[in-house]
């Protein structure tokens, strides 16, 4: 099993749009040795003496997080060629990257205002950073972030609090060179435990092309990004609607139905499948009763459905056990193909919340947990562990590999992180 460097062995951060600004900090034993760079003025090197080398790497790590707080980013100067080597860190909230996986999107949030970035990842230390302020108030918060097939094209999906359970949604399209936004959703409705805007986010497609998002009624729409014109309209057949897929050939809409009815918040689940050329109802099957499910999802060639659940794990609210990992159901008939919620343990602490294959299939990454610093590789044929990679990030909420599936991009609670893999993912 391969297993990457970790980043705790150093890393030399630069600052965007400011060549002359770097930071690199590294540990020897138990010294941190942080050297701040403002050309043309030579290195300002200081070194802090810890009682262990663990306590050294902990300072290092708050060291690196406080200065990708000011902006400073990590790009390496070259092209790594080992397995796992890092292409890049920031500070960032909702991301996504284009097919090529060299154009970055993303938001962040500043102390007035809230900025969507667009990175341009050419390597050696230059890039190019575009920063688009979005002039609302402090309430608004950002889920989830695409880019279209153009790589021209941004898509976000935010909401405001209105008061203590109402909030006001809307899904923006947005031309990242001319500015120009439009808004193709807008709504106000309740945030409750049946409705979480965090688990309705839109979808696109694998081309970029298709978009599934939920309006206020509860239906199901697809639309054309390139056009914006609607292809298909769906009626859930049960409400509430807890989650929301689009499949990567965009032909197959998969949506999770059910209410919490419990104080252990156990529900009976069903999940309904569309085809998006007729909107017929393709297949509805149940799950069994599970407390949280936070992902959603298809295998690349649309024969199964990916679920990752959260079982029981003791009584009361404190007793729920988040998703250990995902299941996955056939498609054709509804029935069970493979179980990785177990693979690790039955620990509450053990969510895994996001996954992703790679491209052709072969390969599927698991996001990482609160008590885990790695995003495990499975061989997506026979689930044997391939490979782990370390990262700074806990509670990952997206995974996304590059079309080549040469790299591997993740974020969660404001990192975005990306990685060589090689042949691993293609």
């Amino acid at each position: 099993m391969a297993t990457a460097l970790s980043f705790l062995e150093g890393l030399t951060l630069s600052l965007p749009g400011d060549p002359t600004k770097r930071f690199e900090a590294h540990c020897d034993g138990n010294t941190l040795v942080c050297s701040t760079w403002t050309a043309p003025k030579p290195p300002r090197v200081t070194r802090k003496e810890l009682s262990s080398e663990s306590m050294a790497k902990k300072e290092l790590d708050k060291a690196i997080f406080r200065k990708r707080k000011e902006g400073f980013v990590y790009l390496p100067d070259s092209t790594p060629t080992q397995w796992g080597g890092l292409l890049f860190a920031a500070n960032l909230g909702p991301f996504d990257v284009d097919l090529t996986g060299k154009r970055l999107f993303g938001s962040i949030t500043s102390e007035n205002d809230l900025n969507l970035i667009t990175l341009e990842l050419t390597l050696g230390g230059n890039f190019r950073r575009d920063e688009i302020a979005i002039p609302q108030s402090l309430d608004n918060f950002i889920h989830a972030m695409a880019v279209g097939a153009d790589g021209e094209r941004g898509f976000y999906y935010m909401t405001r609090c209105l008061d203590q359970s109402s909030r006001h949604f809307a899904l923006v399209e947005h031309h990242l060179e001319t500015g120009i936004a439009r808004n193709l959703l807008s709504h106000q409705r309740t945030s409750d435990v049946n409705f979480n805007p965090f688990s309705v986010k839109p979808q696109l497609d694998a081309a970029r092309q298709r978009l599934l998002m939920i309006s206020a009624d509860n239906t199901l729409d697809v639309l054309d990004v390139r056009n914006g014109q609607p292809l298909c309209s769906l009626t859930p057949p049960l409400l509430p609607c807890r989650k929301i897929a689009l499949s990567p050939s965009g032909e197959l809409v998969a949506a999770l139905l059910g209410e919490h009815q419990d104080n252990n918040c156990l529900s009976p689940n069903e999940v309904c499948i569309w085809n998006v050329s007729n909107g017929e109802l393709a297949q509805r099957f149940a799950i069994p009763e599970i407390c949280y499910m936070p992902s959603l999802g298809f295998s690349p060639d649309d024969h199964t459905v990916m679920l990752t659940v959260g079982r029981p794990c003791g009584p009361g609210h404190l007793g729920r056990a988040y998703g250990q990992g995902p299941m996955g159901y056939s498609v054709l008939d509804g029935t069970q193909v493979f179980d990785l919620s177990k693979r690790k343990n039955d620990n509450w602490w053990h969510a895994r919340r996001c996954w992703a294959f790679s491209p052709n299939g072969r390969c599927l990454a698991l996001g990482n947990s609160k008590n885990s610093d790695e995003i495990e590789l499975y061989n997506a044929t026979d689930f044997t562990q391939i490979g782990a990679i370390p990262t700074q990030s806990r509670n990952l909420d997206k995974l996304v590999f590059a079309a080549d599936g040469q790299r591997l991009f993740a974020g969660g609670e404001g990192l975005v992180e990306g990685w060589f893999l090689g042949t691993t993912g293609s």
